[in-house]
């Protein structure tokens, strides 16, 4: 079943039900960073002995410690996040589901991987062309760039087509198909940076259950209640809680936005699922080898899996 595939339209209609719920203000966004606090949570407490392990070394401590500061020295200087987190949305976009990707022979595995980064980095731009600092950017090239982005897309599809079974397929191009949706309708409905953001935390409190699941009940019902649970304290602190309070410039949401920067940045270190050449700087390089090759059919009989 394309677990993944069906996690991500999920997600996308939920994120839609939310913006279309909360058409105020300060209960969209207080809704949007609790989700937030509790994926920034979950996500500290899953990698919390991947960071251990980096910071007993110190070739990997520094380049941890360095991320992390950046991350604080972009929200200092106001670094746009529609930027910072581009990078973050289009890696997991990419290589979360390069893990279903079949054993390809040659060349055709990475041209695959750099088009649909390309074809996500466009349709993530133009979606968002008239938010922020996005807008002062041509809206056209930016289609036209999406467009382009997507033809190559298609043709490395095309050119490994025959290494993929049914699931694989769905898995790697459904919402990169899909996209002509979104990018269609964004020029019909305003489509915010935020609505991006509630989408890729949605999409997180799904992700992990297939995995959870191999190990039984026990692990999926906990990470489900530390969800509910986390999502839950952080509302209770929002303007939707215990005070009432204007949502923007306020310490709550501004530390959302701190933490938003340090997340997107220190994930370079805390997950694989960016480029190998990102990886080896966190990552032992047999480690990144192994978590990142795809998976093959003799694999998947194994239980290798991942």
């Amino acid at each position: 079943m394309p677990y993944q595939t069906i996690f991500r339209f999920s997600a996308i209609i939920i994120t839609a039900l939310l913006a279309w719920l909360l058409p105020g203000e300060t209960e969209w966004k207080s809704v949007v960073a609790s989700l937030g606090f509790g994926h920034f949570a979950l996500s500290l407490f899953y990698a919390r002995r991947q960071a251990s392990q980096l910071l007993t070394s110190r070739r990997f401590a520094i380049p941890l410690v360095l991320t992390t500061l950046l991350g604080i020295g972009l929200y200092f200087r106001q670094f746009p996040l529609v930027f910072v987190f581009a990078v973050h949305h289009v890696c997991n976009e990419v290589y979360l589901m390069g893990r279903t990707l079949p054993r390809i022979q040659g060349r055709g595995l990475e041209v695959f991987r750099w088009t649909t980064m390309l074809l996500h980095a466009f349709a993530y731009l133009t979606i968002l062309r008239n938010y922020g600092a996005v807008a002062e950017l041509n809206s056209t090239w930016l289609l036209a760039g999406y467009v382009g982005s997507l033809c190559l897309f298609l043709v490395a599809l095309l050119r490994i087509r025959k290494s993929f079974d049914r699931i694989s397929l769905i898995e790697n191009s459904a919402l990169e198909v899909g996209s002509v949706l979104l990018v269609g309708l964004s020029y019909l409905v305003q489509i915010g940076f935020l609505e991006v953001v509630c989408y890729h935390f949605v999409f997180w409190c799904f992700l992990p259950l297939p995995k959870l699941g191999e190990r039984g009940n026990g692990p999926v019902v906990s990470y489900l209640l530390m969800t509910a649970g986390a999502t839950g304290l952080f509302l209770l602190l929002s303007p939707l809680g215990f005070r009432n309070y204007e949502i923007g410039g306020s310490l709550y949401f501004n530390q959302f936005l701190l933490w938003s920067y340090i997340h997107v940045v220190s994930s370079f270190a805390l997950s694989r699922s960016h480029p190998q050449w990102i990886s080896r700087w966190f990552w032992k390089p047999k480690t990144v080898a192994r978590r990142l090759r795809p998976v093959s059919a003799q694999d998947k009989k194994k239980g290798g899996a991942r």
